[in-house]
């Protein structure tokens, strides 16, 4: 039994830590680390403790092959619940980092706090046929990027993400 406090070991050392969200930043880019600080903080505020009781990882990272946009790799964007960590692939325009952050950030509100969903994970998209388990997660995941992305005051939201109006899929 792992149980939920066990703490994640690194050999590397973070970037930037914020220790009132429980944030350990591996990210060297100023823009992507005020994104995730800046999400982390509204769910926080909203009583949603995403770095608490254990810490929050993210990770910025090369890929193994060379290639960003290579879902086999093994450094390719994601949230992983055993270390409650993100890994997001480096090389990848930042509008698209900032996006992924919001719903990989929504995968570890389900890994850490809710429930763990099982799924056989792996490669998938948006717009296939898939399990039940990892349809649930990954919608949960673009509903909380969605939230994350929008302006409470705004008429409509600003999302780049998937196209989900009639015919998209």
């Amino acid at each position: 039994d792992e149980g939920p406090l066990t703490p994640c070991v690194h050999l590397l050392a973070p970037s930037r830590v914020v220790p009132n969200l429980g944030l350990n930043l591996f990210v060297s880019d100023r823009r992507l680390q005020a994104e995730v600080i800046r999400v982390v903080d509204v769910l926080d505020r909203a009583g949603i403790h995403v770095g608490r009781p254990r810490p929050f990882n993210v990770f910025h990272r090369q890929p193994i092959n060379g290639d960003p946009n290579d879902d086999n790799d093994p450094f390719w964007s994601h949230y992983e619940p055993d270390t409650h960590s993100i890994q997001l692939t480096n090389g990848r325009a930042i509008d698209s980092l900032i996006e992924t952050v919001r719903h990989e950030i929504g995968h570890a509100i389900l890994g850490h706090r809710c429930v763990r969903i099982d799924s056989p994970n792996g490669s998938h998209s948006f717009n296939s046929a898939t399990d039940a388990g990892l349809a649930m997660g990954e919608g949960w995941a673009q509903f909380v990027g969605l939230m994350l992305s929008g302006d409470r005051g705004a008429a409509a939201v600003a999302y780049k993400g998937e196209e989900w109006g009639a015919g998209a899929l």
